[in-house]
């Protein structure tokens, strides 16, 4: 699918970096020849050759993941082939470059720095190999257009012009307000097709009356390529959220811990991180309240585990974004988090560094280019707010987490903006 595709073009070079973003069509170089380039460690669709360095034993470690690049777990299959050369084995030499960066005409801080513009996970390496990913995207997507409406549930998808609308089929699983859960499918032969642009858009409505939250399977050719979930978010069928309004004399005594404009009071940063902490629980997920120690200081305020075992270190704020320097110590605290993970041997899920805010987008401007570039998601008013008003319903920490993902600040260096976006369903905001 070429939809959707916006592409820079942009080159640098240096001494000892050259670094490149384009785009190339298929034509230039098929599917099966660029993946016999890549198997030889080749840099298909490219004017320049680029070799990977082979290993000890003139050989290339090759995986194929099934599913989805190295770091990502949700939103449409992107199947990838990973090609890994040479371990750069002198730790001095990523300084050197990062110097040579520094002192060119047109300056980059560090190797990260130079990905951050290309779009590239900079941050993600295999020790410090040479790599080599080529990435297949679904051939569709189940689509924003999905959710709720008189007593049917409507299922939306984004498919490829050149698909068979026939071999289409989104399997379904739909909770209504008795606890009862609905289960079928609808073939693409009975779906509502129309052609938008480079792609077809289905529509399929299932009746389900009372129904409260859906979760959607979409398959061609009996493939499955897209899982989604859904909630309906006038509903009211979250347990911890009635909880709440059973204790709480006020309901509204979450939004004034979380809102300076609703009487919080700006410096009782214990009180605004305790609201933090409510509201993530009530959006699904688990969660650690390390400030509630007075022994463990150094630590996150707060980390919450989504369903799916994705981890957010968060750092709350009454103040400006990087107040004390919160930047550097949530990178390092999120960083410690990473290394412990690793050296237990278990599988280290994705880790998503927040900073949440009492203060408005436009009251933090300077500071959220600067998280941007740190990789940090920012939750300001405006997006406590947004989160507060989705509380009430069907808690899904997995999408909260996805959305969250996108509250990165859009910068030139931040990598939100790159190559990430290609494998997560835009439609997956919260």
């Amino acid at each position: 699918m070429a939809t959707n595709i916006t592409v820079k073009e942009f080159h640098f070079e240096s001494e000892h970096i050259v670094a490149d973003r384009g785009m190339a069509t298929a034509a230039l170089c098929p599917v099966d020849q660029s993946i016999e380039y890549a198997l030889q460690g080749k840099m298909p669709g490219v004017e320049r050759e680029v070799i990977l360095p082979n290993r000890e034993g003139g050989s290339l470690s090759v995986t194929f993941n099934h599913f989805f690049p190295p770091h990502i777990s949700s939103g449409p299959r992107s199947p990838t082939l990973i090609v890994i050369g040479e371990t750069v084995h002198d730790p001095n030499a990523l300084s050197d470059l990062d110097w040579e960066l520094r002192s060119a005409t047109v300056p980059f801080h560090s190797l990260k720095d130079l990905c951050d513009e290309c779009g590239l996970q900079g941050e993600f390496q295999y020790g410090n190999s040479a790599m080599l990913q080529l990435i297949a995207e679904a051939p569709g997507h189940i689509s924003e257009q999905s959710g709720f409406d008189n007593g049917e549930v409507r299922i939306g998808c984004v498919v490829g012009k050149d698909t068979d609308p026939t071999r289409w089929r989104a399997g379904y699983r739909i909770w209504d307000r008795n606890g009862v859960i609905h289960r079928g499918s609808c073939e693409g032969s009975e779906w509502e097709w129309t052609i938008d642009g480079e792609g077809r858009q289905g529509m399929s409505y299932i009746p389900v009356k009372g129904a409260l939250m859906a979760q959607v399977y979409l398959s061609y050719c009996g493939i499955g390529l897209h899982e989604f979930k859904f909630a309906d978010l006038t509903g009211s069928a979250n347990v911890r959220y009635k909880v709440y309004e059973a204790v709480a004399t006020d309901v509204a005594v979450l939004e004034s811990l979380l809102l300076q404009d609703n009487g919080a009071k700006k410096n009782d940063a214990r009180e605004f991180e305790a609201g933090v902490a409510l509201l993530l629980g009530f959006l699904g997920f688990s969660l650690l309240p390390f400030t509630m120690s007075r022994v463990i200081r150094d630590a996150p305020d707060l980390v919450a585990l989504s369903d799916n075992g994705n981890i957010l270190a968060v750092e709350c704020t009454t103040g400006p974004l990087d107040n004390k320097g919160k930047f550097g110590k949530l990178a390092q605290r999120a960083l410690d988090i990473r290394k412990k993970l690793e050296a237990s041997g278990s599988g280290v899920p994705e880790i998503q560094m927040v900073l949440v805010s009492m203060v408005s987008r436009e009251g933090a401007v300077g500071d959220r280019e600067n998280a941007g570039k740190a990789n940090i998601a920012v939750l300001c008013a405006e997006d406590i707010q947004e989160l507060l008003e989705g509380a009430p319903s069907v808690p899904d920490s997995n999408r909260v987490f996805d959305h969250i993902k996108a509250c990165i600040p859009d910068t030139q260096a931040s990598i939100s903006a790159g190559i990430r976006s290609l494998f997560r369903n835009r439609n997956d905001a919260f």
